[in-house]
């Protein structure tokens, strides 16, 4: 015989609530990537770590070879606005 509660309804036939974590995973599960970009972005040599900022020396010769603005002395601008708003216009219009 299944256990019964104080209400007379089978605790086996009753549904079980579910936890947060339960419901926030199955809405991950379920959630639909739209669209995906890739875009550069924002390399600030002055607010790095000193371990980040030594690890990361070596990009700044590659980064000025490949021509990437330097908005300020140490930030690195890698991102192509323009790209970015023409991928938001496309997805707007899908």
């Amino acid at each position: 015989m299944p256990p019964v509660d104080a209400d007379r309804e089978s605790v086996r036939t009753r549904p079980r609530r579910r936890s947060t974590r339960e419901c926030r995973d199955g809405a991950a599960a379920r959630a639909l990537v739209a669209a995906l970009g890739f875009f550069g972005g924002v390399y600030n040599y002055n607010r790095m770590s000193g371990f980040f900022r030594k690890t990361m020396e070596p990009m700044k010769p590659m980064l000025d070879k490949a021509g990437i603005p330097k908005t300020d002395s140490g930030v690195y601008d890698a991102r192509d606005l323009d790209a970015i708003r023409a991928w938001a216009a496309e997805l707007a219009d899908a």
